[in-house]
């Protein structure tokens, strides 16, 4: 296929889901009036035109780059992959490429209208703002918004920061921050905030 057809054919694909799924988070979240108010609009029109440049352009450079080993194929042994059963393997992964690719801008839409609408979603998605407390340590502590993992996936976070902590560092989260000084105190915060992260804790 023509370079600048694909171009335009991934930007269509792309610019066409985010606006679909766009409009269906709206939708969904504020009815459908409020679709046509402008911090809408302009979500809409700039998320599209963004997709379909932005994101086609990306999607276009990783195909191309797939592309590369089956041309080389295809060159050294001529129709092979367009025959028989290979003919619909191919066109099935084109088809299940195509349902990712609707499944990933899907999700980027929904993370930039959350982020973007943060107090309309929230009124029809609550924060759970669970809190949670390893056995080591005193303090409690929250991961994001929505998380609500399972106990069993907090006894394996808290034995993976666990291992990271020293015996200073769990001293000093346990302590008073009068006892211990605010730069021991803020030294620990940073050490457990780490190995949160590091633990996967943010995924949760």
């Amino acid at each position: 296929m023509d370079n600048r057809k694909l171009k335009a054919e991934l930007g269509d694909l792309v610019g066409g889901t985010f606006l679909i799924s766009a409009i269906y988070f709206i939708w969904t979240n504020t009815g459908f009036i409020s679709l046509f108010t402008i911090p809408h609009i302009s979500f809409l029109i700039f998320g599209c035109l963004v997709s379909k440049f932005f994101l086609g352009w990306i999607l276009f450079l990783i195909i191309k780059i797939i592309e590369k080993p089956f041309d080389y194929f295809d060159r050294k042994f001529p129709n092979y992959l367009h025959k028989g059963n290979n003919a619909a393997w191919i066109k099935f992964l084109g088809f299940i490429s195509q349902i990712l690719i609707y499944i990933v801008i899907f999700n980027i839409t929904k993370h930039f209208y959350i982020n973007l609408f943060t107090s309309e979603y929230e009124i029809k998605h609550p924060p759970l703002m669970r809190s949670f407390h390893c056995s080591q340590l005193k303090n409690e502590f929250t991961l994001g918004k929505y998380s609500n993992p399972t106990n069993k996936q907090i006894e394996d976070l808290c034995s993976c920061i666990d291992n990271k902590l020293t015996e200073a560092d769990r001293t000093n989260l346990n302590s008073n921050i009068n006892e211990i000084g605010t730069d021991n105190f803020i030294k620990s915060v940073k050490i457990f905030g780490d190995s949160l992260k590091q633990c996967g804790g943010h995924d949760l």
